[in-house]
This record gives C-alpha cells, sequence and structure tokens, in this order.
C-alpha cells in the first residue's frame, strides 16, 4: 500500500537551514514548485567563462570555474528539466 511521505519536517528544515538553491530545488521536486524560480538560483553561480564556481559545491568554495561545480550545475539543469536554458551552451564552451 503506498502512502504519500510527509514532508513537513524535512520542508522546515531546508526553509530554515538551506541555502536558496536548495531551497528552490526542493520546492520543484516535491512542492509544485517553479523551473524558472531554480534557474533564478542557479544563475549567480556562473561565471563569465561560462564554467561554475562560487561555491556551488560546498567542498570547492573558490570563484573560479572548476569541472566539479560545473558537473554539479549540469546536474541540477537537468533534474529540473532545464537543458534548453542557455546556461547549459554557456558551461559546454567553458569545459
Amino acid at each position: 500500500m503506498a502512502t504519500t511521505p510527509d514532508l513537513s519536517k524535512a520542508t522546515d528544515f531546508l526553509w530554515r537551514t538551506a541555502r536558496l538553491l536548495e531551497r528552490r530545488r526542493f520546492a520543484y521536486l516535491f512542492l509544485d514548485g517553479e523551473q524558472q524560480a531554480v534557474l533564478e538560483a542557479l544563475r549567480p553561480y556562473q561565471n563569465p567563462d561560462g564554467g561554475f564556481g562560487n561555491g556551488l559545491e560546498p567542498d570547492v568554495r573558490g570563484p573560479v570555474s572548476q569541472p566539479v561545480p560545473t558537473w554539479t550545475a549540469l546536474c541540477i539543469l537537468d533534474e529540473a528539466g532545464a537543458f534548453a536554458d542557455p546556461m547549459v551552451t554557456r558551461a559546454q564552451r567553458a569545459h
């Protein structure tokens, strides 16, 4: 028998502690949130060269574009069904 999980505690925890990007991803995936909200939260992590940095990946806090944060950004864009967004093309040219 399938049941709907109670996300109230997870939602409360995220809203109190998570970065804007994680809150927007959670809302998109579980609370019928907007794709555009995820993209707006991700966009500041992209550098002028097209790669991603700026602490997108918590273990790589530097501002410069790096492969791991760029891969993370592409995973987030895929998760949001947004591979048509210009951020993808810019990231492909960077790495």
